[in-house]
């Protein structure tokens, strides 16, 4: 099944298609179940499936399709905004300093209303946290990336995924898009 999961590396949010493990495509933009952890549990093993509640807060913003990408802003602060075939739309806003490097992202509808917020930090050596929140500013999701490897933690569980051992999905990625205009609400 494929699923889009958002990572944060280094400097800049990209959106990264992941196979977890099923053949089984479902309808569009459906994430399913298949392959989670489960409910308290932790799967620091090669898996590639992130924790259902993670996909639960992107089941209504995730990348398909082409993109238009539009970036702003100069070496120390940049807006990079996405627009995706299927409507949906991100905005992602970094700011270097001396300590690293500090990011906040926005994932909106294809209707144009909000989906979620995000917000990280990026250390010198390149780790990063971010915390992903619902509408009501609540923390769902913090991510981890440290040496590569991610480490989601919502709902109880706590779930490692090694990216680079994870086979490549069709969802949109950063690499998809084009330079153009791109308006973010």
């Amino acid at each position: 099944m494929r699923i889009g999961m958002l990572v944060a590396t280094g400097c800049v949010f990209a959106a990264l298609a992941v196979a977890c493990g099923s053949s089984d495509t479902g309808p569009a933009g459906s994430a399913g179940a298949s392959g989670s952890a489960g409910s308290g549990g932790s799967n620091t093993g090669d898996s590639c499936a992130v924790p259902q509640c993670f996909l639960d807060l992107m089941a209504a913003c995730r990348p398909e399709g082409t993109c238009t990408t539009e970036s702003l802003g100069d070496t120390t602060s940049m807006v990079s905004n996405a627009c995706y075939e299927n409507g949906v739309k991100w905005s992602t806003t970094v700011t270097m300093g001396g300590a690293g490097i500090t990011s906040e992202m926005k994932g909106y509808k294809a209707d144009g209303s909000l989906c979620f917020t995000a917000g990280g930090t990026t250390d010198t050596s390149g780790n990063n946290t971010t915390e992903y929140k619902d509408l009501g500013g609540t923390t769902v999701v913090t991510v981890t990336v440290t040496g590569g490897k991610m480490t989601y933690v919502c709902g109880g569980q706590t779930v490692t995924i090694d990216p680079s051992a994870c086979p490549k999905g069709d969802g949109g990625t950063t690499s998809d898009c084009t330079q153009g205009t791109c308006a973010i609400p």
